[in-house]
């Protein structure tokens, strides 16, 4: 199906969408933990939906019939062993079996690095081949070029790659050459207004257009004054989330444009998240991919503090929503597309069950694996691989573990706090140079942490 499509793909990627610019720098995102969230009734999730806030599944939802939960025992020792917690389900009951090949559109400051780690974990204990970056010491895929298959490190015998998840702008008649035709495609979105908030705290001093404003209340009054088509870093600044699906970040919006890129990203993706409703998402993904409850547990990553935050004027919340009317009109879409589906193929009982469960073996995980069971500003994080990029304003927190831990459980807790781009780097060696990523770990020269 995917190659049937190839055609409508090349003409919005290649008549109305191109454009280029100069290497991007990094990825953060920012998860509202603490965010509470109503979702007893469907008419108040449709209020909620008004708002701006849901999620989406696409109509070209993957193919497998629903599961159901079978009861779960807990055992809330201290020390208990985490491959308890994020071992595998038995899976002999399920209908359907487990998707390898995945395709994640891993997108600006929307928990993307999250789920981008819950993907990496799946692939290491699984031995799934990944589609890297040639460089071992980046995480960009040519960031913000168009992807091109010749930005991934080729096998010997030059075979396609079971994962994609790394950074990079979508192309798909590219990505095409390097995943096999039955890859399940997914992404994840944000609300404009906390993703606008965190791009600009990330990149106000790297990006000639954030540079010269003294925050976004003046940038907003004035965007004119300070976006110019010609600097190379513009997409930062408007429509990051359209310009990432490989869409003209500038186009104008007029309808039939939106409408067709619309019915693309459908034909083309079969699954979308929202970082607002960050535990559904995740139980609609273990749900679409055929994998365990203990698949998709995560640690937030990439979290901003609480002192790298901005208050914003309701001028200026419309303004943005105005500014980035493509991102604005893309969320709104899709959250209206998910709440259909979720009252049809799940019911919020049967969600809310679940994500209950999630959040308890989540909650289970910070408490064997975290010191004081939670992240920590970057200043006190002991180790470089688990400390994130610092960029400008924003400080970025990490994780310290606990110290007390056996050697099995500590080797789970590590993979869940590893940065992206040590992450990145240690499969790049396992995967070419055959050295374990426990090895690489354990050989890991802490005088040059923090």
């Amino acid at each position: 199906m995917k190659k049937a499509q190839k055609k409508t793909v090349e003409n919005i990627t290649t008549k109305d969408v191109k454009i280029e610019g100069s290497m991007g720098e990094g990825d953060t995102n920012e998860m509202l933990e603490n965010k509470e969230v109503i979702r007893e009734e469907v008419t108040l999730q449709i209020e909620v939906i008004q708002e701006g806030k849901g999620y989406a599944l696409l109509e070209s939802e993957a193919e497998g019939e629903k599961k159901t939960e079978t009861g779960e025992e807990k055992d809330n020792e201290k020390n208990q062993l985490v491959g308890d917690l994020i071992g595998k389900e038995n899976k002999t009951w399920k209908s359907c079996q487990p998707k390898t090949h995945v395709m994640f559109l891993k997108t600006h400051k929307t928990g993307s690095s999250t789920v981008q780690n819950i993907i990496f974990r799946y692939a290491e204990r699984e031995n799934l081949s990944l589609a890297l970056p040639k460089n071992r010491f980046t995480h960009l895929l040519n960031y913000p070029r168009n992807f091109s298959a010749d930005f991934v490190k080729q096998t010997a015998t030059g075979q396609k790659f079971d994962i994609l998840a790394n950074h990079m702008r979508f192309n798909f008649p590219e990505v095409l050459k390097v995943m096999h035709d039955d890859t399940f495609y997914f992404s994840i979105l944000r609300h404009p207004i906390p993703t606008v908030k965190s791009v600009f705290m990330y990149w106000n001093t790297d990006t000639e257009i954030f540079r010269n404003s003294k925050d976004l209340n003046e940038f907003m009054k004035f965007p004119l004054s300070y976006y110019k088509l010609n600097y190379t870093k513009n997409y930062y600044a408007k429509n990051l989330m359209w310009f990432d699906f490989g869409l003209n970040h500038n186009h104008v919006d007029d309808e039939d444009y939106f409408e067709a890129a619309i019915s693309w990203i459908e034909s083309t993706f079969n699954l979308i998240l929202i970082s607002e409703y960050f535990e559904e998402s995740m139980i609609l993904l273990k749900e679409a991919l055929c994998w365990s409850m203990d698949d998709v547990t995560y640690f937030v990553l990439n979290k901003r503090s609480k002192a790298s935050t901005q208050n914003l004027t309701q001028e200026t919340i419309s303004r943005i929503k105005e500014w980035n009317s493509l991102d604005w009109k893309l969320y709104l879409h899709f959250n209206k597309t998910f709440w259909r589906k979720i009252k049809e193929n799940i019911g919020l009982e049967q969600m809310n069950r679940k994500v209950q469960l999630l959040k308890q073996k989540n909650k289970e995980l910070k408490n064997t694996c975290l010191q004081n069971s939670k992240a920590t500003d970057p200043a006190n994080v002991i180790s470089n691989m688990f400390l994130p990029f610092q960029p400008n304003k924003a400080k970025i927190q990490g994780y310290n573990l606990k110290t007390d831990l056996n050697n099995i459980t500590k080797h789970q807790c590590q993979r869940m706090i590893l940065t992206e781009r040590w992450y990145s780097k240690l499969i790049y060696n396992k995967q070419f140079s055959n050295l374990s990523i426990q090895y690489q770990i354990d050989n890991y020269n802490e005088d040059t942490s923090k």
